[in-house]
């Protein structure tokens, strides 16, 4: 057995910084931390900081709050250490697997940030993706694979389950350099850079939107097929419920108060876990406006918008108050041609 005296607080001592690594180790973890999940690489008893989120992005403001997060990594990396038996890839791959592909905002901001990289650099690679990925994810990956190398495009893709060691011949890590679409306010929120930063992201993730999806959307079968209706100002309205797909906590509504929202506002009212991303992302391209509460239903699905749209209604419920506040600075006002509107309120009327 081999023993290394590594603990949460000198994880970085035990670390290397690449992202190109060659027989490397790799794991996922099997249980989730809230809207994450722990992945990692090992090469020669190293931690690959770049194989995980948690190190590489967010350690300047979670590394000593956060302490189950990276004790789960400290346990990750002796599971990895001590395991006798692998399971080998005899390939080159880029990693599309992030702390967070189980979902959540952050889960689509680092798909696209390395689909942006990808498409640029690395196209022909294989890729490895996590199968208990959130489904939108994984709809959005195999389309657009679909689209890049048509009948074959499965080829490209190896599907990796968890609590299973892998010793992978050469994998590409490729930062996830956003943890939102807006950069991270907590560190900085005066910071011009991070502001343009932020801003030519949006619009990278725009030109793959554009390239790969928009062109193939057709009105008629988001209006009249998927949700039945005729309508011609498509008022998009997304809020969490109990019967919503919940990985976060926070703003879950009463159903009632929902639905009396969109009868009084002439909103369409839809899931996105009922539908394939595909869809969703084309019901929100053609609306013209969009109403959301101030947590993921806003942060992940305000990106699909089209040019058509003038409005986007955000609610800021109590719950999502000390959010608004500490990162109101970061918060954008207007995106293509719409108009932000944050409306604080004591329950959604």
């Amino acid at each position: 057995m081999n023993s290394v005296l590594i603990n949460r607080f000198n994880i970085f001592d035990y670390s290397i910084d690449e992202q190109i690594v060659k027989d490397c180790l790799y794991i996922i973890g099997e249980n989730n931390n809230g809207n994450s999940k722990t992945v990692l690489g090992v090469k020669d008893n190293k931690i690959i900081v770049n194989s995980n989120e948690w190190l590489h992005l967010l350690h300047i403001m979670y590394y000593h709050i956060t302490l189950e997060i990276y004790q789960d990594i400290v346990n990750k990396y002796n599971d990895i250490i001590n395991r006798t038996s692998t399971t080998d890839i005899n390939e080159s791959v880029v990693s599309f697997i992030t702390s967070f592909s189980i979902g959540t905002a952050h889960g689509y901001c680092g798909l696209f940030c390395i689909l942006s990289n990808y498409l640029k650099n690395h196209i022909g690679k294989k890729i490895i993706i996590y199968k208990n990925s959130q489904k939108g994810i994984l709809d959005i990956i195999y389309h657009i694979f679909e689209q890049l190398y048509k009948e074959d495009f499965q080829k490209y893709i190896i599907i990796l389950d968890h609590n299973i060691v892998y010793n992978i011949k050469e994998i590409i890590f490729i930062n996830n350099e956003y943890h939102t679409y807006f950069h991270l306010g907590n560190i900085s929120n005066d910071n011009p850079v991070l502001h343009k930063k932020s801003a030519d992201f949006r619009e990278d993730v725009t030109n793959i939107l554009s390239t790969y999806i928009y062109p193939i959307l057709d009105t008629k079968l988001y209006y009249t097929n998927l949700i039945n209706s005729n309508s011609i100002e498509y008022h998009v309205c997304i809020f969490k419920s109990i019967h919503t797909q919940n990985l976060g906590g926070g703003c879950i509504l009463p159903l009632s108060d929902i639905e009396n929202f969109c009868n009084k506002n002439n909103g369409i009212l839809i899931n996105p876990s009922d539908y394939n991303e595909i869809d969703v992302i084309g019901i929100l391209f053609y609306c013209k406006k969009f109403s959301a509460t101030l947590n993921n239903c806003f942060h992940k699905n305000f990106i699909y918008i089209g040019n058509d749209c003038t409005e986007i209604d955000v609610y800021v419920l109590p719950e999502a108050m000390p959010e608004y506040i500490s990162g109101k600075s970061s918060l954008i006002t207007n995106f293509k041609n719409a108009k932000i509107n944050y409306i604080i309120q004591d329950k959604l009327e």
